[in-house]
């Protein structure tokens, strides 16, 4: 699968007129109601309802089963083109297009840097790439800690709480 886009809920409509997508990734916290362009796409289309916790002993966490699923669509729609969004499309979503990605054949160091340069705000939630490490068998991790400085950094510049480095 290729990504064209990782947005938030409330672009999720421009993105899809924009890119044209073949399938949809779509992540939403439980209590909050799926965008009403989703009920009336007819190219297949992947809801979740998680919210974007790191602590597998949260209450909506993000489950093996969840990620399972993603890898499973993913797979069911190899060499198709999707649009993924979150609420904030940054945690979620970024996470959800890496694990597409890499169990369609892509490098997670290439997605990785390909995100990393493509958008500014993006922190991929870690523990789905965990349990997509463990049901892959590919090394998520070592990536993510090599990115997660720059991520930090250009998102801490993004939201106005950094004032030094390379980015402004």
């Amino acid at each position: 699968m290729k990504c064209l886009d990782i947005v938030p809920q409330s672009n999720f409509k421009a993105a899809i007129k924009r890119n044209n997508p073949d399938v949809v990734i779509s992540i939403s916290d439980p209590q909050i109601k799926a965008p009403y362009i989703l009920r009336l796409l007819t190219i297949p289309k992947l809801v979740l309802k998680f919210e974007d916790f790191l602590d597998a002993d949260q209450v909506n966490a993000p489950t093996k089963d969840h990620v399972q699923q993603i890898i499973d669509f993913a797979l069911q729609h190899k060499g198709k083109s999707f649009v993924v969004h979150c609420f904030a499309g940054q945690c979620r979503s970024s996470a959800a297009a890496i694990i597409s990605e890499v169990a369609t054949g892509r490098p997670v160091d290439a997605i990785m840097e390909d995100l990393t340069i493509r958008y500014v705000a993006i922190h991929p939630n870690s523990l789905m790439l965990k349990y997509a490490q463990e049901i892959l068998g590919i090394d998520f991790m070592t990536d993510y800690f090599k990115f997660d400085p720059l991520w930090r950094h250009k998102r801490a510049i993004y939201f106005g709480y950094g004032t030094h480095g390379i980015y402004h």
